[in-house]
């Protein structure tokens, strides 16, 4: 009789463990959508997808028309680049909600001019609302020339 109790206890530990890390998981990804659409103005989103080998992420653009398509495989390097720091900061903002400093290393590799753009502006305008320091290494000049203050070393 003890040995069917034990069993019952453990397949209901087992079966409240998976609710859960479901439950965690759900609300990890609906606070990482928040943060990433006031950090990009909506363009980007966290979508979980179900699999046979448990749950994968995967980041979406939003077209203009208002359709959302998977960033891989469908978007430009930079547009993919740019998606992937915003969700890494996303991400960030709700695991640790206190943080209060960026470290970029060479962030616009591989993002074209346009890219670029998005990055200097979304650092400018968002993040600078919730981060108070950002320290960004680069080599790129265009980046280097927005910031309020630059260290070269030679």
């Amino acid at each position: 009789c003890s040995y069917h109790l034990f069993w019952i206890l453990v397949k209901n530990r087992d079966e409240f463990r998976n609710f859960a890390l479901a439950l965690i998981e759900e609300r990890l990804t609906e606070q990482a959508n928040v943060e990433l659409k006031n950090l990009c103005d909506g363009r980007y989103k966290i979508q979980t997808i179900k699999s046979t080998l448990g749950n994968d992420y995967t980041l979406q653009l939003k077209e203009p028309e208002g359709d959302w398509i998977n960033v891989s495989g469908f978007a430009s390097g930079g547009e993919r680049m740019l998606a992937s720091l915003a969700a890494k900061i996303a991400f960030a903002r709700v695991l640790a909600p206190s943080v209060s400093m960026l470290i970029l290393d060479e962030p616009t590799h591989n993002l074209d001019e346009v890219a670029v753009r998005n990055l200097i502006e979304i650092i400018h305008e968002n993040v600078s609302e919730f981060i108070d320091q950002t320290f960004i290494i680069t080599h790129d000049e265009r980046l280097a020339e927005s910031a309020n203050k630059v260290v070269k070393l030679i």
